[in-house]
C-alpha cells in the first residue's frame, strides 16, 4: 500500500475554497479563535506562537501551519508578522470535514515542501491580482500541497503503522458516521459495538487503539466541537445548543464544555 491509498484518496474529496488572502499583524496580536472550515497559514515575515490543543509551537518564515476545524487555539506574535491563509473545505459526499479522521495538522517546518509551497504561494498572488483562471491554479497548487505534506507524515509515521490505522479506521467509519448522526441522542456503546459486530468490551478496547481515545471521550470530543461550531454561529442559547448536542442538564453540558475548551461557552 502507498502513501496515497494508505492517508486518503484525494481524487474522491473535493476541494472548496473559501479564501485566499494575506494579512500582517502589528506587534503584541492575539487571536483566540476556533476555525469552522480548514484552513493553512503560510508564515511570510516574521514569528508567532501558536498554542493549538495541548501543544505549543513557535512558527517563523517559510512555515506553514494547517488548522482543522473546532479545534480551539490561541495565536499571539511579540513583533510584526505577516502570512498567507488558505480557507477550505474538504467534501466528501455530505461531509464538508472529510479529513477529520486524518492526523494531517499541525506545524510543517520550511524546507519539506518549499516546491510545492511555492507553487501555492504563488497562485495565491496571481488570485489576489484577479488573473484569469487564478482560483482552478489555487485550488489545484493546494491539492498539489495537500498530496505532498500527507505524504510526509505518513512516511514520519511508518508505513506499517499507517496501513495498520488506516484499516481500523475504515471498519470504524459506520460507528463514527453513526455518533455523527446522533449527536442530539443518547449513545449507547453496546449500541456502536453491534454495528460493527464486536461484543462492548473488545469494541472499547478496539476503538482506542484506533483512534487513541475511549468511545466515551471520542463522543464529548464530537458533542463539544459540534457545541463550538453551533455556538459561533450566535444564533442559539447556550441552552438550546446544550439540547442539540444532547444534553438535558446546561450545568453538565457547560462542565463537559470547559473541561475540553478551557472556557465557559457562554463566552462565545
Amino acid at each position: 500500500m502507498d502513501a496515497e491509498d494508505a492517508a486518503i484518496a484525494l481524487s474522491s474529496i473535493k476541494i472548496n475554497i473559501k479564501y485566499a488572502l494575506s494579512v500582517a499583524h502589528d506587534h503584541n496580536w492575539s487571536e483566540v479563535k476556533a476555525k469552522t472550515e480548514y484552513a493553512l497559514w503560510i508564515i511570510q515575515s516574521g514569528s508567532l506562537t501558536i498554542e493549538y490543543g495541548q501543544d505549543k509551537y513557535f512558527l517563523s518564515e517559510g512555515d506553514v501551519f494547517f488548522f482543522y476545524p473546532q479545534v480551539l487555539y490561541h495565536a499571539t506574535s511579540s513583533k510584526q508578522c505577516s502570512f498567507i491563509f488558505v480557507h477550505f473545505d474538504a467534501i466528501l459526499g455530505k461531509s464538508c470535514q472529510a479529513l477529520h479522521f486524518y492526523p494531517f495538522d499541525g506545524h510543517y517546518p520550511s524546507g519539506k515542501t518549499d516546491t510545492q509551497l511555492a507553487s501555492l504561494v504563488a497562485s495565491v498572488a496571481c488570485l489576489q491580482k484577479r488573473e484569469p483562471f487564478s482560483e482552478l491554479s489555487v485550488q489545484g497548487s493546494l491539492m498539489f500541497y495537500l498530496s505532498s505534506i500527507m505524504r510526509m507524515r505518513y512516511q514520519e509515521q511508518g508505513e506499517s503503522a499507517s496501513s495498520s490505522r488506516s484499516s481500523e479506521l475504515a471498519r470504524l467509519q459506520p460507528v463514527l458516521i453513526y455518533i455523527n448522526h446522533h449527536l442530539a441522542e443518547p449513545i449507547r456503546i453496546e449500541a456502536l459495538a453491534q454495528i460493527i459486530s464486536l461484543s462492548e468490551k473488545y469494541f472499547i478496547s478496539f476503538f482506542k487503539k484506533a483512534m487513541g481515545t475511549t468511545p466515551i471521550n471520542y463522543i464529548t470530543q464530537v458533542k463539544m466541537k459540534k457545541a463550538l461550531e453551533y455556538l459561533n454561529e450566535q444564533s442559539y442559547s447556550v441552552k438550546e445548543v446544550a439540547s442539540m448536542v444532547g444534553y438535558t442538564d446546561i450545568y453538565t453540558f457547560s462542565k463537559a464544555f470547559k473541561k475540553v475548551y478551557g472556557v465557559s461557552p457562554s463566552k462565545f
